[in-house]
């Protein structure tokens, strides 16, 4: 945001009065605010700073899970189920894995909105107006929302990536626990980004815990819910023909509501089994491949 506001805050400090006390709050001292204090503020500057460790993650709880690459989405998707009243913001490092994230999230059925900074204003603004208002219950954004956001019911923050920077987890994890709530902080990592947790503890003074990813048989069952609830909320498409639907009901029509349920349900874990047991050997083709 400095990058982008630069020459407008030098011109402004150009502007003010020489003899003007200024006042500057920042969550953080990069670069480039440095710079601007050196250049605009008092030779005699004051500078008063609060001790992260002790107060910059208070009612947060940090933790982390580690997963492996191609079950990274349904454990978010699991996790989300679990809080789907719940308002939260997930994390990623770059505006197409936002995208992707949100495309997914919508495809299952979530209240969810995307923020990313090649999107113009006026869609932040609505996006977050609706986030704000809790029409919107899962924000999938880029670093850019971090600093920015203040809203009060915000239970979760999820890092779908870590964070390339200290400065940046102490953002992403502010977003919740804020006017005195209690809020959690989950970073989903791949093994090889375990090792990073240490200096994230060191450096920020803070200490994460480890929480195991959901079984197989638990990720089954989210999974078939949320299909379920796919099914539930999709509307019915007007341009079947009546004498379709009519021969559609003929073939169901001496089935219960229990037995149909039991058949449909059925058909999808028989689907979910038959799709599992080519992933394998599809995984397996592909390396040889590569080789």
């Amino acid at each position: 945001m400095v990058d982008a506001l630069h020459s407008e805050v030098e011109q402004i400090f150009k502007e003010v009065p020489k003899t003007s006390r200024i006042l500057m709050f920042t969550a953080t001292m990069p670069g480039k605010i440095k710079q601007l204090v050196q250049n605009y503020l008092s030779k005699n500057v004051s500078t008063i700073e609060t001790d992260m460790s002790s107060i910059g993650h208070q009612g947060i709880t940090h933790q982390y899970s580690v997963v492996e690459p191609i079950e990274k989405l349904d454990i978010l998707l699991h996790f989300l189920y679990e809080r789907i009243e719940q308002q939260g913001i997930i994390f990623c490092k770059t505006k197409a894995a936002v995208n992707k994230l949100g495309k997914n999230l919508a495809k299952n059925k979530f209240s969810s909105g995307t923020i990313h900074g090649s999107l113009t204003q006026g869609i932040r603004d609505r996006v977050m107006g609706q986030f704000r208002e809790g029409h919107i219950k899962v924000l999938v954004a880029t670093d850019l929302a971090a600093r920015g956001i203040d809203v009060k019911n915000v239970s979760y923050v999820v890092n779908y990536h870590l964070p390339d920077t200290y400065e940046a987890y102490v953002h992403r994890s502010g977003r919740t626990a804020r006017a005195g709530a209690k809020g959690l902080s989950l970073t989903i990592l791949q093994k090889e980004e375990v090792v990073d947790i240490a200096d994230f503890e060191q450096e920020l003074g803070i200490k994460f815990n480890e929480v195991k990813k959901a079984n197989s048989d638990s990720i089954e069952e989210n999974n078939t819910l949320l299909w379920a609830r796919k099914i539930f909320k999709t509307k019915p498409n007007r341009t079947v023909t009546e004498d379709f639907k009519s021969k559609v009901k003929t073939i169901f029509h001496h089935l219960t509501k229990e037995e149909l349920i039991e058949k449909v349900l059925a058909n999808h874990l028989n689907h979910l089994a038959q799709t599992n047991h080519r992933q394998p050997n599809l995984e397996k083709n592909l390396k040889k491949e590569r080789k």
